[in-house]
Parts: C-alpha cells; sequence; structure tokens
C-alpha cells in the first residue's frame, strides 16, 4: 500500500482549463465557510511550457489591508511573484499573494493578498479537535472545480515521519485529488479543524489532514507576523 502522496497541485503543458462549478446557492443558503475558502493558482513560465500549480487555502484573518491565508507548505514552496487569490463569489477577480511563512515540519504555509473588498471572512478556529466518527466538511478545488464542498466522518490520528517530521494528521473519509491540498476542514459549527494534506495514492476516498494541534501551533509561532503593525 502507497501512503503519503502530498495533494501537489496539477501541472498543465499550456493554460489550464477554466472549468467553473455552479454549486454555490443563493445568499440565504450559503454555507459561511463558502466566505472564507479561497482558490490558489501559481504560474510559471518554464521553456515553452506555462505551469500552473493550484491548491486552496482559507482565511484565518483580516485586518484592514490584507487577507491572511491559511494552506499547506508543499504548495507554497516553490511559488513565484504570480501567486493569484481568487474568490468563490468573485470568479473573475484575483488578488496577488505573497507567502510570509512556511514549515516544511507541519506541511503549513501562511500568506497575505490586499485587501480590496469585504467579501472574504475569516474562518472561526474551533477550540477543541474533533473525536472519531464526527461528520466534517471541506471546501476545495479538486481537478481545478472550485468551490466543491465534501462531506465525510474523522477517523484516527496519523502520523507519517518520512513525509514531515512533525506532521500531526488524522484521516478523513473524504475523496481528494490535485488541487484539494489545503482545503479547509471544518465541522458543524462551521469552526476549523483541519487542513487537507496528504491522499492514500491506492485509496483516494481516503485523506489526511492535519489537525487543530498543529494548526494551533503554526499560528503561534508566527503570532508577530499575523500582528505586525
Amino acid at each position: 500500500m502507497k501512503l503519503g502522496v502530498c495533494l501537489l497541485p496539477l501541472i498543465f503543458s499550456c493554460a489550464i482549463n477554466n472549468n467553473k462549478n455552479n454549486n454555490v446557492q443563493n445568499d440565504k443558503q450559503r454555507d459561511p465557510v463558502l466566505n472564507s475558502a479561497v482558490h490558489l493558482s501559481d504560474t510559471k513560465i518554464i521553456g515553452d511550457d506555462i505551469q500552473v500549480n493550484i491548491a486552496t487555502g482559507v482565511v484565518i484573518k483580516a485586518d484592514n489591508e490584507y487577507n491572511y491565508i491559511l494552506t499547506v507548505a508543499h504548495f507554497c514552496k516553490d511559488v513565484s511573484s504570480k501567486l493569484a487569490v481568487k474568490s468563490t463569489k468573485q470568479k473573475n477577480n484575483k488578488y496577488t499573494g505573497q507567502v510570509l511563512s512556511i514549515d516544511a515540519n507541519s506541511d503549513l504555509c501562511l500568506i497575505k493578498s490586499l485587501k480590496k473588498d469585504n467579501f472574504f471572512i475569516p474562518i472561526k478556529i474551533a477550540a477543541y479537535e474533533p473525536e472519531i466518527g464526527v461528520l466534517v466538511s471541506t471546501i476545495g478545488a479538486p481537478l481545478d472545480f472550485f468551490p466543491i464542498k465534501l462531506v465525510g466522518y474523522t477517523s484516527i490520528n496519523y502520523n507519517i515521519k518520512s513525509l514531515c517530521r512533525s506532521c500531526d494528521l488524522f484521516v478523513l473519509s473524504i475523496p481528494a485529488a490535485g488541487g484539494s491540498s489545503g482545503a479547509p476542514v471544518y465541522n458543524s459549527d462551521y469552526e476549523l479543524v483541519g487542513l487537507i494534506s496528504i491522499v492514500n495514492s491506492e485509496f483516494e476516498h481516503i485523506t489526511l489532514a492535519i489537525r487543530l494541534t498543529a494548526i494551533k501551533r503554526f499560528l503561534k509561532n508566527n503570532y508577530f507576523v499575523l500582528n505586525k503593525k
């Protein structure tokens, strides 16, 4: 059994297809996390080819100037200056992103983007880890279709030291594909409890997500980055 394939964004030899998903309902029915989840893309020109890497992120803080976005380090480690951030609501608007902090050991990354409107709403962070067997949801960009909402159940905690030395992970019965990396995992109170990171290459209906303890540790270590005046 092959475990531990990071959900690296898709690579295309030419510009990616502009696939659109129409599963967003009207504002009265909208899941509030749709205001927090973001589509991330990074474009590089390599010779005659255009390479587009795709991931998902979630806004965890906003001030008067910037939105601060949490995602996975394996997306951020090679990003260019053309990192683009897109919301679920304003499909044609993209915002430039900048990487602030990367922790490869926990596979977490912090990005900021200019705040040009008030659409993005930071997600609330849960106080406690979810128990085994709890129904959770995620919103991501699998295969560059965004936003896609999926639901599943939490399972056992897991650790793959060969991939990330201090990764605290838990298993989800949620399918994932390239572009799902960094998708927020949240509970019935719409509170963040994890971040999708790794898929089992032989059974893609099981996903590994970064645990809440690792997320809180990363945010604590970046307190001064998030609160810099």
